[in-house]
């Protein structure tokens, strides 16, 4: 695609790869190889074939500087919607409105929605013990978005390291002594909630290793004893497939567990977008809060761009301002500083700067600007200990409160952590 104003050629890069990881990877670099470009050609967009993947890339303009984005879809899940969009870029690969269509959600998270809510109604009608029709609909709300959290931390390995965990155990519960599936998932609830005495994990041999998280995932309605719900509210064999293709105006039976295993589950970066994301879990509970409780409450759930563009500016100009502050120097943003900077001097007031900082949010909810705010602080201090490894400067008194593998606090050298993935998760 020729821009003639900026005499720029954006360029599509299409590539069948062969390890994810690393086949990824290497486009990102590319792509940020190239942000500097403003005349000639440079990579705008590619599109990555890779094991069961199909990703698409773009580079985009956020405040002064370039960011890749990535969309990831899983070739056996792309839902009705997804493939509209996606024949439509077919026809003009160099459309820039089509790519951007292409990476809008809001669709998919609307067709998501009215098969959840197809869901939930086929689960009132299977519940028994609960009288009125009201009391049945937030037993419901409650029971749909505490297996929704659960599935979400089944794909990070919170169930036994089992991706499949949930389908797995429908299988066999009654081969573990379960009269019924919503028997063994009231027990799996309980055991996630833990004890006092309980380290982070516990091990049975009916439910295998279980993360324990503690009542957040359920911290909004009871696990009832006296209550009876059939099996086919949860999962009907062959079903999964009807909900990745057909539309969900035509679909009447849609069991909680095959609407999960329908869609993709995205719980990578936060540059990788794909259909459900640990964002959706706010956006599900928002929309399916009875009109009432919204009112009562003043609940509201704030879309993502928002929180993480109120939270990226509150915290990165907090730090400009105290840095200008302290140093006399006036950083139009961070970026400027690791790039520009190799005083050592610098580092180690940004670091006391970052030891200091205290968020609050009053009326949190479900946590997503706490949520943002922890991402935007944990890539500064990444930024941080590359820097400092760039510097060859290893210092102890550059330290950090990190969590070890029981879940315990401690302090750690900033700088002993090697593995990038491995610092982003403690």
């Amino acid at each position: 695609y020729k821009d003639e104003d900026l005499e720029l050629d954006d360029v599509l890069v299409v590539k069948k790869g062969n390890n994810y990881k690393k086949d990824l990877q290497e486009l990102k670099d590319r792509f940020k190889k190239e942000e500097g470009i403003i005349e000639g050609s440079k990579i705008a967009y590619a599109i990555l074939f890779v094991d069961n993947y199909i990703l698409f890339l773009k580079s985009e303009y956020v405040g002064l500087k370039y960011k890749t984005v990535v969309l990831k879809k899983s070739l056996d899940k792309i839902s009705p919607a997804f493939k509209k969009k996606l024949k439509k870029l077919s026809k003009d690969f160099g459309n820039w409105e089509y790519w951007n269509e292409l990476f809008d959600r809001s669709d998919i998270v609307e067709e998501f929605y009215k098969l959840y809510v197809k869901s939930k109604d086929r689960l009132i009608k299977n519940i028994k013990g609960i009288s009125g029709d009201e009391n049945k609909e937030k037993f419901a709300n409650n029971l749909m978005m505490q297996l929704f959290i659960v599935w979400y931390l089944q794909e990070k390995g919170f169930l036994d390291g089992n991706k499949n965990y949930l389908i797995d155990k429908f299988k066999e519960y009654k081969n573990l002594g379960f009269k019924s599936y919503y028997e063994f998932i009231r027990e799996l609830f309980n055991i996630m909630m833990g004890k006092e005495e309980d380290k982070l994990t516990v091990k049975i041999d009916k439910f295998g290793e279980i993360v324990i998280t503690g009542p957040a995932p359920f911290i909004n309605g009871k696990i009832l004893e006296n209550v009876e719900i059939s099996d086919e509210a949860f999962y009907i064999e062959e079903t999964t497939e009807t909900l990745k293709k057909i539309e969900p105006k035509n679909i009447d039976v849609v069991p909680i567990l095959n609407l999960f295993e329908s869609r993709d589950w995205i719980t990578e970066g936060d540059d990788i977008e794909g259909d459900i994301t640990d964002r959706m879990l706010g956006d599900i509970f928002e929309k399916q809060m009875i009109e009432k409780d919204r009112k009562d409450s003043g609940a509201y759930y704030t879309p993502v761009k928002i929180t993480k563009y109120i939270s990226q500016n509150t915290i990165e100009l907090y730090i400009l301002d105290r840095l200008k502050e302290k140093l006399n120097i006036d950083f139009k943003n961070l970026d400027e500083l690791f790039e520009n900077s190799n005083n050592i001097e610098h580092y180690k007031v940004l670091y006391e700067i970052l030891n200091g900082i205290k968020i609050l949010d009053p009326s949190c909810g479900s946590g997503h600007f706490l949520e943002r705010s922890i991402e935007i602080l944990v890539d500064i201090y990444d930024k941080l200990r590359k820097k400092l490894k760039e510097l060859e400067y290893n210092d102890e008194s550059f330290t950090i409160k990190i969590t070890d593998e029981f879940g315990k606090i401690k302090t750690e050298n900033l700088l002993s952590i090697v593995d990038d993935e491995e610092f982003k998760m403690r």
